[in-house]
Protein backbone atom coordinates (compact mmCIF):
# COMPACT_ATOMS: atom_id res chain seq x y z
CA UNK A 1 0.00 0.00 0.00
CA UNK A 2 2.81 2.44 0.86
CA UNK A 3 4.55 1.74 -2.43
CA UNK A 4 1.34 2.30 -4.37
CA UNK A 5 0.57 5.57 -2.56
CA UNK A 6 4.10 6.79 -3.14
CA UNK A 7 3.82 6.04 -6.84
CA UNK A 8 0.29 7.41 -7.36
CA UNK A 9 0.73 10.61 -5.37
CA UNK A 10 4.44 11.15 -6.05
CA UNK A 11 5.06 11.14 -2.30
CA UNK A 12 8.23 11.10 -0.29
CA UNK A 13 7.88 9.06 2.88
CA UNK A 14 9.97 8.70 5.99
CA UNK A 15 9.60 5.13 7.20
CA UNK A 16 11.12 4.25 10.56
CA UNK A 17 11.47 0.58 11.36
CA UNK A 18 13.51 -2.28 12.70
CA UNK A 19 12.33 -5.04 10.36
CA UNK A 20 15.00 -5.17 7.66
CA UNK A 21 12.80 -7.18 5.28
CA UNK A 22 10.10 -4.50 5.36
CA UNK A 23 12.65 -1.69 5.08
CA UNK A 24 14.16 -3.40 2.05
CA UNK A 25 10.71 -3.61 0.39
CA UNK A 26 9.49 -0.06 0.96
CA UNK A 27 12.65 2.06 0.91
CA UNK A 28 14.62 3.65 -1.87
CA UNK A 29 17.25 5.07 0.49
CA UNK A 30 18.11 3.83 3.98
CA UNK A 31 19.71 5.62 6.91
CA UNK A 32 21.17 3.41 9.65
CA UNK A 33 21.47 4.95 13.11
CA UNK A 34 23.15 3.85 16.33
CA UNK A 35 22.63 5.72 19.61
CA UNK A 36 21.11 8.64 17.73
CA UNK A 37 23.99 9.06 15.28
CA UNK A 38 23.92 8.31 11.58
CA UNK A 39 26.25 5.44 10.70
CA UNK A 40 25.42 4.99 7.01
CA UNK A 41 23.12 6.34 4.30
CA UNK A 42 22.79 4.52 0.99
CA UNK A 43 20.38 3.50 -1.72
CA UNK A 44 18.51 0.47 -0.38
CA UNK A 45 19.79 -1.94 -3.02
CA UNK A 46 23.39 -0.90 -2.38
CA UNK A 47 23.06 -0.98 1.39
CA UNK A 48 21.65 -4.51 1.41
CA UNK A 49 24.13 -5.75 -1.22
CA UNK A 50 27.21 -4.11 0.31
CA UNK A 51 26.85 -2.69 3.81
CA UNK A 52 29.93 -0.60 4.57
CA UNK A 53 29.68 0.38 8.24
CA UNK A 54 30.52 -2.33 10.80
CA UNK A 55 27.21 -1.69 12.59
CA UNK A 56 25.23 -2.06 9.35
CA UNK A 57 27.08 -5.32 8.69
CA UNK A 58 26.20 -6.56 12.18
CA UNK A 59 22.52 -5.71 11.61
CA UNK A 60 22.47 -7.60 8.34
CA UNK A 61 24.19 -10.62 9.89
CA UNK A 62 21.64 -10.71 12.71
CA UNK A 63 18.59 -10.58 10.43
CA UNK A 64 16.73 -13.89 10.35
CA UNK A 65 16.89 -16.03 7.21
CA UNK A 66 13.42 -16.86 5.82
CA UNK A 67 14.29 -20.55 5.37
CA UNK A 68 13.74 -22.32 8.75
CA UNK A 69 16.33 -25.02 8.00
CA UNK A 70 19.00 -22.49 7.10
CA UNK A 71 18.08 -20.30 10.07
CA UNK A 72 18.49 -23.18 12.54
CA UNK A 73 21.77 -24.30 10.95
CA UNK A 74 23.53 -20.94 10.90
CA UNK A 75 25.69 -19.76 13.76
CA UNK A 76 24.14 -17.07 15.89
CA UNK A 77 25.98 -13.83 15.18
CA UNK A 78 27.43 -12.23 18.25
CA UNK A 79 28.02 -8.53 18.51
CA UNK A 80 30.53 -8.36 21.30
CA UNK A 81 31.87 -5.50 23.31
CA UNK A 82 30.35 -3.30 25.92
CA UNK A 83 26.82 -2.02 25.29
CA UNK A 84 27.03 1.73 25.88
CA UNK A 85 24.47 3.75 27.77
CA UNK A 86 22.46 6.13 25.61
CA UNK A 87 22.56 8.54 28.57
CA UNK A 88 26.35 8.59 28.57
CA UNK A 89 27.49 7.53 25.09
CA UNK A 90 31.17 6.86 24.47
CA UNK A 91 33.43 9.62 23.19
CA UNK A 92 34.31 9.61 19.52
CA UNK A 93 32.50 6.96 17.54
CA UNK A 94 29.53 5.75 19.60
CA UNK A 95 29.86 2.25 18.11
CA UNK A 96 33.55 1.84 18.98
CA UNK A 97 33.02 -0.19 22.17
CA UNK A 98 31.37 -2.93 20.07
CA UNK A 99 33.36 -2.57 16.85
CA UNK A 100 35.94 -5.14 15.79
CA UNK A 101 37.66 -2.47 13.66
CA UNK A 102 38.00 0.21 16.36
CA UNK A 103 41.37 1.89 16.77
CA UNK A 104 42.57 4.48 19.31
CA UNK A 105 41.52 7.34 17.04
CA UNK A 106 37.90 6.11 17.23
CA UNK A 107 37.81 7.15 20.90
CA UNK A 108 38.90 10.71 20.10
CA UNK A 109 37.26 11.58 16.79
CA UNK A 110 33.59 11.60 15.89
CA UNK A 111 33.48 10.21 12.35
CA UNK A 112 31.78 12.37 9.74
CA UNK A 113 29.72 11.01 6.88
CA UNK A 114 32.08 10.48 3.95
CA UNK A 115 31.21 9.43 0.42
CA UNK A 116 31.77 5.76 -0.40
CA UNK A 117 30.33 5.09 -3.84
CA UNK A 118 26.74 6.30 -3.77
CA UNK A 119 26.66 5.74 0.00
CA UNK A 120 27.82 7.89 2.89
CA UNK A 121 29.54 6.19 5.81
CA UNK A 122 30.53 7.55 9.24
CA UNK A 123 33.54 5.32 9.95
CA UNK A 124 37.18 6.30 10.27
CA UNK A 125 38.21 3.02 8.67
CA UNK A 126 35.48 2.67 6.01
CA UNK A 127 38.01 2.71 3.16
CA UNK A 128 39.91 -0.21 4.72
CA UNK A 129 37.05 -2.59 5.48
Amino acid sequence: MLLELRRLLDLSLVFIGHDLAVIRQVSQRVMVMYLGRVMEIAPAAELFARPRHPYTRALMAAAPVPDPKLERARAAPALGGEIPSPLAPPSGCVFRSRCAYAIDRCAADIPRLEAAGSAQVACLRAAEI
